[in-house]
């Protein structure tokens, strides 16, 4: 994975402590100069200057939303966009809860795909060095056609995965191609179905959060496709939004591209009033089935190693 997406899981583990914390703080009455100043003593270094600097934004007079607006090279865009939500609605504590759970959600999901790839990534290995061994022992081929062939092999894992990375870099540089980029990823077998099952838990995590904050439908739509990480799907997701515009319930513009049982949960908080509820369980549903991929893969992926290397 590039050093660009280490960087933001890392920063997700301290911004999901830093979030509680301020939950945490603001349920029990503290101001917001004073959480965030407590906060900032104990986060990490460069999310704790940017509290240090949104605390004393406030004291200068500026509003929550553009005080954390301002720090816009440390934080992320969505979670602006959710703390303007809980200042306009009154419900900043459940927004900062909100958002301490989806940056745990989403580092959940990095530790999910790297668990699911690691074990292959170790069988190319080995079995790039072990399977041309035994001619060299027996005196049938050189060092150098030894080094060779398992170089031969190790390509096996190293092109595809200096393909994604290329893909990671170029995305936020090339806006026309990172859609490309995305969806080519949902083609690869098993993997792309592991990573659209991610995109998926992600739109619903989204859009409960978005929900319990109280933004209308259409708002709500608008802003989870863009949180499901893949831009592929994420036009997808924009039917949703359609259908929430027209008057109709979201899971019907939903239809075209998920399951039926998947829009029946969806359906049924949305005539019963719990959404949310089914919102989190459609979301814990299509991690589970994310994992399921990873697992598979790491079944299959060491034979079909096996199968290139006696080829």
């Amino acid at each position: 994975q590039s050093r660009r997406e280490r960087r933001g899981v890392n920063m997700g583990r301290h911004l999901a402590d830093v979030y509680a914390s301020l939950a945490a703080m603001l349920e029990a009455g503290l101001g917001y100069p004073q959480a965030l100043r407590t906060v900032a003593q104990g986060g990490e270094d460069r999310i704790g200057r940017a509290l240090a600097v949104v605390a004393a934004d406030l004291d200068q007079g500026a509003t929550v939303a553009e005080a954390f607006a301002r720090q816009s090279k440390t934080l992320p865009k969505d979670d602006q966009a959710m703390i303007r939500v809980g200042e306009e609605s009154g419900k900043m504590p459940l927004v900062m809860k909100n958002l301490a759970e989806w940056h745990a959600f989403r580092r959940r999901l990095w530790r999910l795909a790297m668990t699911g790839l690691a074990w292959p990534a170790v069988v190319v290995h080995i079995g790039a060095f072990v399977a041309p061994l035994p001619p060299l022992v027996l005196g049938k081929s050189s060092v150098a056609a030894y080094l060779l062939q398992a170089l031969g092999i190790l390509l096996l894992l190293y092109v595809p995965v200096g393909i994604v990375i290329l893909m990671a870099w170029l995305k936020p540089r090339l806006t026309s191609l990172a859609r490309t980029a995305d969806g080519a990823l949902l083609w690869i077998p098993l993997f792309g179905s592991a990573m659209r099952d991610i995109a998926i838990s992600r739109y619903c995590r989204g859009f409960r959060m978005l929900h319990e904050a109280g933004v209308p439908a259409v708002a709500g739509a608008e802003v989870s496709a863009g949180m499901c990480g893949n831009l592929a799907l994420a036009v997808c997701f924009q039917s949703a939004v359609l259908s929430a515009r027209q008057g109709e319930p979201v899971s019907k513009g939903l239809a075209a591209f998920l399951p039926p049982d998947f829009l029946a949960i969806w359906s049924v908080g949305e005539e019963t009033g719990r959404l949310g509820e089914s919102l989190e369980r459609l979301a814990a549903q299509w991690e589970e089935r994310a994992q399921f991929r990873f697992q598979q893969i790491a079944f299959w992926a060491p034979k079909v190693v096996y199968g290139a290397i006696m080829l």
